[in-house]
């Protein structure tokens, strides 16, 4: 009949479900949760505190529905985890890059000296920020989550396996176990 086009759930790209829309909700709540807890962190008042102790759901749960999607892929392969972990390592050195001009920039301005930060001091400082150590870390350190999503990534084939090898819900949460427990 006329009216409104009824909405189709439409899944991700790869995925065995179709699209559910409450963990897209998740996410959304938990990132502005994230927000709280970045706005909220390290103040000096009842109402503060509060509000930043009912934010700290944001990151498990956005976690947890990131796994979700990733896990309810039609296949994990090693060419897509590779192509994923490879995505998110170009945007880390992409802001280690700007991050590391922005400090010759302004050591340059102040005279100071630049000895350290030739290609050499670059390919130092970005090992260091992908292990989370150094100059650019201290500054970078919100870039936590990409690191673990890098991990979660490499580990995907191995994680894929073990999920979809038994298919019932104990088998599933027994090997995963297994996994977490290192046996």
């Amino acid at each position: 009949g006329k009216g409104r086009p009824a909405l189709r759930q439409l899944s991700s790209p790869g995925t065995t479900a179709p699209r559910n829309y409450n963990v897209d909700l998740i996410k959304l709540l938990s990132c502005l949760a994230v927000i709280g807890l970045h706005v909220f962190y390290n103040k000096n008042s009842v109402a503060s505190s509060v509000i930043y102790y009912l934010c700290g759901f944001s990151v498990p749960s956005f976690f947890m529905s990131t796994g979700y999607f990733v896990m309810n892929r039609q296949t994990a392969d090693r060419t897509y985890a590779v192509r994923k972990f490879l995505g998110l390592l170009r945007l880390l050195l992409l802001w280690d890059i700007l991050e590391f001009g922005v400090r010759v920039i302004i050591r340059a301005a102040k005279g100071q000296d630049l000895s350290a930060f030739g290609p050499v001091g670059l390919a130092k400082a970005v090992v260091r920020s992908i292990i989370q150590k150094g100059a650019l870390w201290e500054t970078m350190w919100h870039f936590w989550y990409l690191a673990a999503l890098m991990i979660l990534y490499l580990l995907l084939p191995l994680l894929y396996r073990l999920y979809v090898g038994d298919q019932s819900p104990d088998g599933r949460f027994s090997s995963l176990f297994r996994l977490w427990a290192g046996l």
